[in-house]
């Protein structure tokens, strides 16, 4: 039986490279299967291939074996150049990502492989521009509109996605659902319920759309973008705070649901950050303090965020899960 899994399985692969190649995504010749010590590969095999045996290429890629064997191939010349990672070809839906950390998200994430779903409300030209600078440093981007809090919203777009690439398996929820900043005591119930409503209502409804492929495949990261504020208090922000607050914890109870299935689901917390819409609230004295209240000297920057996402979605952080990481430069400490 593991000889004819190995048969069917090289032979397999040994399509998807020569499909590869004739449509000039791969720069070397299918001969190159040859080449891989047979021995690592066999072992993979029979650890981590799954029984079913019907597998289309995109299924096959999805495997431990096919992306360890597809990252022995290097990319076609205007594509990056350099070796395959693991995340290459993997899809990754950001939501709220035509600017800000969602946009540092999206290069990022292309640039170590993925294919990235640049989400946006109103901001299409924003939004594609941020694919346009994806395809011309030579990664996949495609710019699609949705509200997150609406889930036939949410459908449409994964249906695009599918019709191009596959389902999701990678998901950084970074939307930011509109907030009032004001004291308690000036704040309605509106106000205040209407931000826990959006917050938990979008977290709800892009979750659940795609997590029935990432429970199928048995792989799959859920990133979701938290805030310093829901740790560290500060005047008028109670309704992000609470509400943020809400997605950590909603995030936890994921983690234990669905270790399990293989997915594994972390909250990234950044401090302050310079170059977005939350970091204009902010008066110079304010900046001023929170300047001196991080050792590092200095505001958090997208890329600076955007770099821990690309951590928690990628092989490094496989057994990571439930876990929350402070982007602040250190104001975590006191």
């Amino acid at each position: 039986m593991e000889q004819r899994i190995d048969t069917i399985v090289y032979q397999r692969l040994d399509e998807l490279f020569r499909d590869g190649y004739r449509h000039g995504l791969l720069s070397a010749p299918p001969e190159l299967l040859g080449e891989i010590p047979r021995g690592a590969v066999e072992r993979l095999l029979n650890s981590r291939l799954p029984r079913e045996l019907d597998y289309t290429a995109a299924d096959l890629l999805r495997t431990t074996v096919g992306t360890v064997l597809y990252g022995a191939i290097r990319r076609r010349p205007g594509q990056g150049g350099g070796l395959m990672t693991e995340t290459t070809g993997r899809v990754a839906l950001v939501t709220g990502s035509s600017s800000g950390i969602g946009a540092a998200t999206a290069r990022l994430l292309a640039a170590r492989g993925m294919r990235v779903v640049v989400n946006y409300l109103h901001s299409e030209a924003a939004a594609d521009e941020v694919v346009a600078g994806i395809d011309a440093a030579g990664g996949q981007a495609m710019a699609l509109p949705a509200d997150v809090r609406d889930a036939a919203a949410v459908d449409t777009l994964l249906e695009r996605v599918r019709a191009t690439w596959g389902e999701v398996d990678v998901l950084v929820h970074n939307a930011l659902t509109p907030y009032a900043i004001k004291s308690f005591q000036d704040m309605t119930w509106a106000e205040l319920g209407g931000k826990l409503d959006d917050e938990m209502r979008a977290a709800f409804i892009v979750t659940k759309a795609v997590l029935p492929a990432m429970t199928e495949q048995g792989w799959g990261r859920l990133i979701y973008l938290g805030t310093g504020l829901s740790r560290r208090p500060r005047e008028g922000m109670i309704a992000l705070g609470t509400a943020k607050a809400a997605l950590t914890q909603f995030a936890r109870y994921l983690a234990q649901e669905l270790g399990p299935a293989g997915i594994t689901v972390n909250v990234v917390e950044p401090g302050p950050v310079a170059e977005t819409r939350m970091s204009q609230v902010l008066d110079e004295e304010q900046t001023r303090r929170q300047i001196a209240a991080t050792p590092l000297g200095r505001l958090a920057r997208p890329a600076d965020v955007a770099r821990a996402v690309a951590f928690y979605a990628g092989e490094d952080s496989s057994f990571i899960t439930g876990t929350t990481t402070a982007v602040n430069g250190g104001m975590a400490m006191y």
